[in-house]
């Protein structure tokens, strides 16, 4: 077995660009000689699309030169109703809940994570075509497409509902920011609104650069900005609710693949656990549930920014201890972590949440027990991260 090390990119950001690990195949590297290797573990089904570029955007919202594009990583699976076409997603207290679409079809369900069971559906009446759903203050609320009304509900194992309430424009996403009701319609328009009255409070146009970003549908509200669903596109925009800019987007391209199911219709669906820092994305009449891990949930967790001169210097094969020399330097006492993940993008080494002081430092990560191809290593301290390649070859 040999190891060839590679460099890929080194970000000052917060997080790395990304786009599908598929264009590292034919990087150029050194050939270190490692001996023969274990065969690879078992490991959970998981996923991770990596990158080395920023990701090609869609014609229909082109990024501003200053708007990063980032990728993801694929954490975890759960079971989805195949015949969910889904319009609306939250988690709330342990549970997701689940707004359906389609004349004859909507719904609005309490479902358990883990199984995907259904422990409690409402269905609308036929003329209605579920929409958005959010909860704010123990009260669910629920959009229909054109019918012009909405529902709101008692957040409890009966989904009583309290009140069937005017709404006057289509409704698309609906999520909130603790005080008011957010929704979209469609456009490049959220519309802030009173929770008791509905009344409007104000309007914000979404835009990338000065460009409208249109076409906005499911919304989450996390870590005080609006994600938000692009319709008929892999991204979710990441929007200021101040200024309606595009702050970032995610590109989930690659993510449908893994469903191997054709009659899977479009990426629709946002849900974040605020206390395990967790995000779940699907689509209508998706299999499954992904929760998945993006570089915009960890922007607040370095106070003050990133640091300045933290550094990964190296990533060098010992070919004597089957072992990787990851060598860095801080200028200042920060946390470090270092994810290595396989040819197939599963995670199979970790060294995550230890603290170093300022100076440079040297990690042994264990490479014994892995199969030969593509390994890619992402580290991150202070804020920062980099990544590199280590290929595994006979």
């Amino acid at each position: 077995m040999q190891v060839r090390q590679s460099g890929l990119f080194r970000s000052p950001l917060a997080a790395l660009q990304w786009r599908r690990f598929a264009g590292f195949a034919n990087s150029s590297s050194e050939v270190l000689m490692v001996g023969s290797l274990l065969p690879r573990r078992r490991l959970r089904q998981a996923a991770a699309i990596l990158a080395i570029a920023i990701v090609a955007l869609a014609a229909a919202t082109p990024a501003g030169a200053d708007v990063p594009v980032y990728g993801y990583v694929v954490l975890g699976e759960h079971p989805h109703d195949p015949e969910a076409f889904t319009q609306g997603l939250i988690f709330e207290n342990g549970f997701l809940y689940e707004g359906t679409g389609r004349y004859g079809r909507s719904s609005l369900r309490k479902v358990v994570l883990e199984t995907g069971e259904v422990l409690l559906r409402h269905d609308l009446p036929e003329e209605y075509f579920g929409e958005g759903i959010t909860a704010l203050r123990d009260t669910l609320y629920q959009l229909t497409w054109r019918q012009n009304v909405g529902f709101s509900y008692v957040e409890s194992d009966s989904f009583e509902r309290i009140e069937t309430f005017a709404y006057p424009w289509e409704g698309w996403g609906l999520t909130h920011d603790g005080t008011d009701l957010i929704a979209s319609d469609g456009s490049s328009i959220l519309r802030f609104l009173d929770p008791r009255t509905r009344e409007l409070r104000r309007e914000l146009s979404v835009h990338d650069d000065g460009v409208p970003v249109t076409d906005l549908n499911e919304l989450e509200f996390i870590q005080g900005r609006v994600y938000a669903n692009i319709w008929y596109s892999e991204r979710i925009a990441v929007i200021d609710p101040g200024t309606g800019r595009v702050e970032s987007y995610i590109d989930l391209s690659g993510l449908r693949d893994l469903l191997e199911d054709p009659a899977a219709n479009v990426l629709n669906g946002i849900a974040y656990d605020s206390g395990a820092n967790r995000l779940f994305v699907t689509g209508k009449w998706w299999p499954k549930l992904f929760e998945i891990d993006v570089p915009p949930l960890h922007a607040a967790e370095t106070e003050g920014g990133p640091i300045a001169g933290a550094e990964l210097l190296s990533v060098r094969p010992n070919p004597s201890s089957l072992q990787a020399e990851v060598r860095f330097s801080l200028p200042a006492a920060a946390e470090v972590s270092v994810r290595l993940f396989d040819p197939t993008g599963r995670p199979v080494r970790r060294l995550a949440g230890a603290r170093y002081r300022a100076g440079e430092h040297l990690l042994p990560l264990r490479l014994g027990g892995l199969s030969p191809g593509a390994y890619f290593l992402l580290w991150e301290a202070g804020g920062r991260t980099a990544a590199r390649k280590l290929v595994l070859v006979r």
